[in-house]
């Protein structure tokens, strides 16, 4: 894998994702897929909380992510062929603990292994805004902002209904990818699919009540104000 960061590279495809991209019988599957996207936006811009489960292919490598985000942070794991991280996240600091090979994504080989030691099973600490990859997957508002049209872009069609566990969702999309919404209210996205970026990315749990556990400041290195 080269030397590029994972946690900006699954931030890039899940935002990437969101403005992309048989016919249901409801009344919201027969609005066109502008319509279905302004709501959707509003339907996510309302949520506290979600759990987003990402799987993009970067370089060559498989990379899974699994986050739980709610107003007051979120945490997660980073999980590829060989690396893995844990992270979380109240807004204001970022703790990082990953494994060597997550690391040298992020810095030389020769600094991944110097954190490693630096830390053994501990946790980086760091300013939010020196980390903004992992910002970015903690934000609440990553959904609902990605839904939103670009000036003098087209929306993607409308391909008919299918369904998502218990759930009729409308489809939005093409053969490059594709945006499945709630066909009940609240309209909230629940599936992003892109080809070309080899992504997935499924939201669940939404609204649900979220508890997290923040790291015991004895094992914590930092915080960093300049960067790792």
């Amino acid at each position: 894998m080269q030397p590029r960061t994972v946690r900006g590279a699954v931030a890039a495809a899940v935002a990437m994702m969101m403005p992309m991209t048989g016919c249901g019988s409801s009344t919201f599957a027969d609005q066109d897929g502008e319509e279905v996207l302004a709501t959707a936006a509003e339907a996510m811009a309302d949520v506290t909380s979600f759990r987003v489960r990402a799987e993009v292919r970067i370089d060559h490598e498989n990379v899974m992510s699994d986050f739980v985000v709610a107003e007051e942070g979120c945490s997660g794991e980073l999980e590829g062929d060989d690396l893995a991280a844990e992270v979380l996240s109240d807004g204001d600091l970022v703790w990082v603990r990953g494994n060597e090979a997550f690391w040298s994504t992020e810095v030389s080989q020769r600094k991944a292994r110097r954190l490693v030691r630096l830390v053994d099973d501990g946790w980086i600490a760091a300013r939010a805004d020196l980390v903004p990859e992992v910002a970015q997957l903690c934000d609440l508002d990553l959904a609902a902002d990605g839904l939103v049209l670009e000036e003098g872009q087209e929306p993607p069609p409308v391909d008919g209904t299918t369904s998502i566990g218990r759930d009729e969702v409308v489809v939005l999309g093409s053969s490059s990818g594709a945006v499945y919404v709630r066909s009940t209210a609240p309209h909230h996205v629940l599936l992003l699919t892109d080809r070309e970026l080899g992504a997935e990315v499924r939201f669940s749990e939404i609204d649900e009540p979220v508890s997290i556990s923040w790291p015991d400041p004895e094992q914590v290195v930092g915080p960093f104000t300049t960067g790792v």
